[in-house]
């Protein structure tokens, strides 16, 4: 799916936004900038999903363009039922999970 659908399933599954990830801006290296130290590797930026969170449960998902997450967060500790990429999430997929992880029906 893309991110515009997956972000709407889960509107319409009535999770609600709940903010963004902190974004990092990082150097990491690479096959082209394989150096790490100094100012070697290359500039990435990590997080900045999307949050949303499903009223009356503590089942939360993130959004981003590459990867899609639905988890659990419970007293501080987060237990992950989905872990995908975004592109290869179906909606069927991510109904089925979120039916699964809280007993309701779409």
């Amino acid at each position: 799916m893309t991110l515009d659908e997956t972000i709407l399933t889960l509107l319409e599954l009535g999770f609600l936004p709940a903010g963004a990830t902190a974004e990092q801006i990082v150097r990491i290296p690479t096959v082209r900038a394989p150096v790490y130290g100094g100012l070697g590797g290359e500039r990435r930026t990590l997080g900045g999903r999307a949050r949303y969170t499903l009223p009356g449960t503590d089942l939360r998902a993130t959004v981003g363009p590459r990867t899609t997450n639905v988890y659990f967060s419970r007293a501080g500790k987060t237990t992950f039922v989905l872990n995908t990429h975004t592109r290869d999430l179906t909606r069927p997929q991510l109904q089925d999970t979120v039916t699964a992880a809280t007993g309701r029906l779409p």
